[in-house]
């Protein structure tokens, strides 16, 4: 009798215990960087590192109780260590899909939502990890580039600063002006 809730409880802690480790940002960021403009996640790992990672950024749409996606877009990496960036470049005729769909999410704030799924493998275990986020659109901020979460020495590298995740470095008010100029023409 005591086996099956032991055991239960093990196989539970096993699959949960993973996902504690992986930080999303609590906002999204619409930044300025190097002349371009992006919209941006963080995800951070705060154990083993990740392997054969796969994560999307959904825009979506409630209309009369039905979630619709408008936007999607996955990005991949073999490898996510400390940190990984999620971006969607904005500016540029390639970008205009996601673009126009911001666009429509930021008129429509009532009713929108942005999804960040991550899901890959531990390295340690190979046991599937899989987090994700919903934003509402006041979870928006405006910044540059993000805080780093650790320095370097040369080759070494300093224990992660967790409490730099959420921070980016502030804007001029030239480069806000020119993102709000892109997202309201």
């Amino acid at each position: 009798m005591t086996f099956f809730p032991v055991f239960g409880g093990y196989i539970a802690y096993k699959f949960l215990q993973r996902p504690n480790d992986i930080l999303l940002t609590d906002n999204f960021f619409i930044r300025y960087r190097n002349e371009r403009i992006f919209l941006s996640f963080r995800v951070g790992n705060k154990g083993k590192n990740l392997i054969d990672c796969t994560a999307t950024v959904e825009f979506i749409q409630i209309a009369n109780n039905v979630k619709r996606t408008l936007y999607r877009r996955e990005i991949n990496a073999p490898l996510v260590e400390m940190t990984w960036y999620l971006e969607i470049r904005l500016d540029g005729d390639e970008n205009t899909p996601a673009l126009q769909q911001l666009k429509t999410l930021i008129a429509n704030p009532e009713t929108s939502l942005l999804r960040t799924t991550v899901s890959g493998y531990d390295s340690n275990s190979g046991n599937l990890v899989h987090v994700f986020k919903y934003y509402t659109m006041d979870k928006s901020v405006y910044g540059a580039k993000f805080s780093d979460v650790y320095e370097w020495e040369g080759v070494n590298r300093s224990e992660p600063d967790w409490t730099q995740f959420n921070k980016v470095v502030p804007l001029t008010a030239t480069e806000q002006l020119i993102i709000d100029n892109l997202l309201h023409q």
